[in-house]
């Protein structure tokens, strides 16, 4: 608690001394303070003994924070004496300094009174307050204590201290030179004297130019519609600000005429624009930024009513289903404005919302494909510019015959046939076998190497043969071994499992069971067992029967 105080005031600068007791220590001690702006450009140093010459040092007694505040461990006799707070400023090459205030101790010296470590109240801190990415900061830590503490940093999350900090001033101080957000997070500082310990923790947070998480993107509107443009930042804070561009111009609402401000409408990061006309088209901008640094995203509005028209390739002239299957085909068009195409048949005859063959928000969809749904479907897209459409084949093909063989044993190369019928072989689709080993695509094995042969004939020529061949290198032919199945983009597959390879046996020996009265035919039994890593220790046993011309 205070015994006295005495102050000065100027401007924004304000002095004080304050001494009192510490009752848990039973010590007296002294706190001189400096409220004043902070900054780089600013240090502080303290002048003693009525003197503008005589400038006080640090010792492990004696702690000069960044922000101005002299701290005294605990206070000696020796300590009352006449101080004034001196100020450099490097930025005009000035400096200034405070009265001169004499520091009188209400009780006598407690330099021979021990009592263990205790914080101050702002302790520990963290200089500059508002540390930003790529700044080296300073982390301050001070203990009232006698015995001096000792003063040890840590990280609270258990990770190592960064490799760019350094530790001075007698363990008080911490530095991280440019700091990232790897060296984020909360910090402690424990004092320790051979009478106890005191811990405290700061955060450090670090602030960086904002980030844009999802930008701008080209648009195409038609007249008279809404349009909205959004900047979704990932780290705005409070210091963060968002202006908006048009073809590198910042949007000002107030000097907009009165008929656009009407139908423009910014909230920060969102821009709204009502009943948009040709004259809106443009490179719109949004500029995020804070003292930091700034991040931008722009996109190209372009505003316009034009007919529907069908890029080329945009849409298939056949579409291959098979016998059974289920088939999608969207009708893909540009038009402003957009509106659903609508499907129909060859008759003309629109293809309704529900049932097996449907229309769904421009989009035919046919379940359990038939031999009779083959034929022509037409899409037609419109709008008040005018009118397009495009035609799509649907061809019915029975679903293929697929048939998986080895093509060598020893290797186990496999080769998978698939047999379509089509009305013209010459237009035959590919098949698009794919194999699968153990129920994983062959592409998860790069040593596997797939071959498509593709070869015509068969009845009348309607059947178009195609074939894949998988070839597994003779080194891992073995790490293959199992289920190898093929199947085709149009339904039908086959398997085939192949037998594990046996490995040699051992122990093997020849039993003699029997030989005839004449002594020129003898049986022999064979034994033998696999080996123990295969788990089949049982014995094996064969009859031989043969044949000796030994008399």
């Amino acid at each position: 608690m205070p015994c006295f105080v005495l102050s000065h005031s100027r401007a924004e600068e304000k002095d004080n001394f304050a001494c009192g007791r510490d009752y848990r220590a039973t010590n007296w001690r002294c706190h001189v303070s400096t409220l004043i702006h902070v900054s780089e450009s600013l240090t502080y140093s303290w002048l003693y003994a009525a003197s503008t010459h005589r400038i006080l040092s640090q010792t492990e007694r004696k702690f000069i924070s960044l922000d101005g505040t002299l701290f005294f461990s605990y206070v000696t006799k020796e300590d009352e004496d006449s101080y004034a707070c001196s100020l450099s400023v490097y930025s005009t090459q000035s400096g200034h300094y405070g009265p001169f205030f004499r520091l009188i101790s209400s009780t006598p010296s407690s330099a021979n009174t021990t009592f263990a470590p205790r914080l101050d109240s702002s302790q520990p801190q963290i200089f500059p307050e508002d540390p930003k990415v790529g700044d080296s900061i300073y982390l301050e830590c001070f203990a009232y204590a006698n015995p001096i503490p000792q003063y040890k940093w840590s990280r609270v999350d258990g990770k190592p201290l960064p490799a760019k900090s350094h530790i001075s001033n007698y363990g008080r101080v911490l530095k991280i030179d440019k700091v990232n957000y790897g060296d984020g997070g909360k910090y402690k500082c424990v004092a320790t004297n051979s009478l106890g310990a005191a811990a405290g923790e700061v955060l450090v947070k670090l602030r960086a130019p904002p980030v844009i998480l999802q930008g701008l993107h080209d648009r195409i509107i038609p007249t008279e519609s809404t349009v909205t443009f959004e900047c979704l930042l990932a780290n705005a804070d409070s210091y963060s600000s968002v202006e908006w561009f048009k073809d590198a111009k910042p949007f000002v609402p107030l000097l907009l005429p009165p008929e656009k401000r009407k139908r423009l409408m910014i909230d920060r990061n969102i821009l709204h624009l009502k009943l948009a006309e040709e004259s809106d088209s443009g490179v719109y901008q949004c500029v995020a930024s804070n003292d930091v640094g700034s991040s931008s995203s722009s996109a190209l509005l372009t505003v316009k009513d034009s007919a529907p028209v069908f890029p080329p390739n945009a849409m298939p002239r056949k579409v291959f289903a098979a016998l059974g299957s289920t088939v999608s085909i969207p009708c893909i068009f540009e038009a402003s404005p957009r509106l659903h195409g609508r499907w129909a048949d060859a008759g003309g005859s629109r293809l309704p919302e529900k049932g097996r063959i449907r229309d769904v928000e421009g989009v035919i969809s046919i379940e359990k494909v038939l031999h009779e749904d083959a034929g022509l479907f037409f899409c037609t897209a419109h709008n008040k510019m005018g009118k397009a459409h495009a035609q799509v084949q649907l061809i019915v093909m029975d679903k293929p015959s697929i048939k998986t063989n080895y093509l060598n044993e020893e290797t186990v190369n496999m080769s998978c046939e698939v047999e379509l019928t089509c009305e013209n072989s010459a237009e035959c689709p590919e098949a698009l076998l794919e194999w699968k080993i153990n129920d994983r695509p062959s592409k998860e094995y790069p040593l596997l190497k797939p071959k498509i042969h593709l070869g015509g004939g068969g009845h009348k020529g309607r059947q178009v043969t195609q074939k894949v061949d998988l070839e597994v290198p003779k080194d891992l032919g073995g790490k293959h071994i199992g289920r190898f199945a093929c199947s085709s983009l149009y339904g039908g597959a086959s398997e085939v499992v192949t037998l594990p390879q046996l490995p040699s046996p051992i122990a093997l020996t020849v039993e003699k069971i029997e030989e005839n009265t004449s002594g020129k035919k003898k049986k022999f039994r064979l034994r033998w067992r696999l080996p123990p890593q295969h788990r089949d220790t049982r014995d094996h046993s064969v009859g031989v029967e043969m044949r000796s011309t030994v008399p």
